[in-house]
């Protein structure tokens, strides 16, 4: 799987190397996230795009895994199991 975020060190490298002037650099705490809990939380948000499109991750699936995945997640409503699996 490609990488698609710089490591800290990279950025910093490569910002001196285009001539800026790094003053300081911060990370969040591993348990402070962009996204909330409600977004986590939906059972429903890969059938979405635009749910899709707030993860990163989702630009690495394949139409074909997607389409699998959203049968998957509409059998498991269905079937009344996708709620426990969730969460």
């Amino acid at each position: 799987m490609e990488k698609k975020v710089p490591s800290k060190l990279d950025m910093t490298d490569a910002l001196e190397e285009a001539g800026f002037d790094i003053l300081f650099t911060t990370t969040s705490p591993k348990d402070e996230g962009i996204m909330h809990d409600a977004f986590f939380q939906n059972r429903f948000g890969p059938l979405s795009k635009a749910w899709r499109r707030g993860e990163s991750f989702w630009s690495l699936v394949s139409k074909k895994e997607l389409a699998l995945v959203k049968s998957k997640i509409l059998e498991m409503e269905e079937e009344g199991v996708l709620e426990d699996y969730v969460f």
